[in-house]
């Protein structure tokens, strides 16, 4: 198995920048690659575009030598105004790309609990170069709006959590099981039932409303978030899914 990472934008034009802590796109991901690359280091290679015409192209071809099985392309989202937000997963015109989306975007929304915005089909236009590669399934992520600050302080908080999602999005798609990570108590496999147990553990007394009203962007957002992942777990008991 090997997934290829690649770090969108380069060292010369950086891409978007958080407006909490004014690091770019080039360098908050080349962080995240590097924990997504600790988590799985025999399966994971990270790639790096370099500046220059046809860039993205070059790095493809680079990928594609490494005879990749996949490859997640690393962005966040920006807006002119601060109230955008939430979480989105660009894909190709191949169904195997939309695959790759479906399983990235799920992972992600259960790391940050953010408002879903979907995976989104790129034949032309923005991201359609990388996504439409033929050598690979390519996704490419925007999991948060680094203009919008709470979802900034989100992203930093939770940011080994967005990159074991990555990386178990990816597994997940090529036929694998979740990774396990170790935490300072002991060895602990953090797989998606565990995720969801913590979940139950969490909310507690808020099952009952939960499954009344669902989620909601009245409450804080931490409780927002657990609710929402517990949602999620009444979805999929519901359709019978395996959890």
């Amino acid at each position: 198995m090997r997934i290829a990472i690649v770090v969108g934008h380069n060292r010369q034009a950086q891409g978007a920048v958080r407006v909490t802590d004014r690091v770019s796109e080039y360098v908050w991901n080349g962080d995240l690659a590097t924990r997504i690359e600790k988590l799985d280091s025999g399966s994971v290679k990270v790639f790096y575009r370099t500046p220059g015409a046809g860039e993205i192209s070059r790095v493809y071809r680079e990928v594609a030598a490494w005879k990749a099985d996949c490859a997640v392309e690393l962005h966040f989202n920006a807006f002119r105004t601060a109230g955008a937000h939430g979480c989105e997963t660009l894909h190709g015109t191949s169904s195997a790309s939309k695959q790759l989306a479906q399983h990235l975007q799920r992972e992600m929304l259960l790391a940050l609990g953010n408002r879903n915005r979907g995976i989104v089909r790129r034949a032309s236009g923005r991201g359609s170069t990388a996504v439409n590669q033929r050598a690979q399934p390519t996704a490419l992520i925007e999991p948060y709006f680094g203009s919008n600050p709470s979802e900034c302080v989100l992203a930093a908080e939770y940011k080994d959590a967005l990159a074991q999602a990555i990386l178990n999005g990816a597994r997940e798609f090529l036929g694998h099981g979740p990774v396990a990570v170790v935490d300072e108590e002991g060895p602990l496999a953090h797989t998606e039932m565990q995720r969801l147990l913590d979940a139950y553990e969490e909310i507690g007394d808020l099952i009952a409303s939960t499954l009344a009203t669902g989620y909601s962007t009245d409450l804080p957002e931490d409780v927002a978030r657990m609710r929402w992942r517990l949602a999620e777990i009444f979805q999929m008991v519901a359709k019978g899914e395996e959890l």
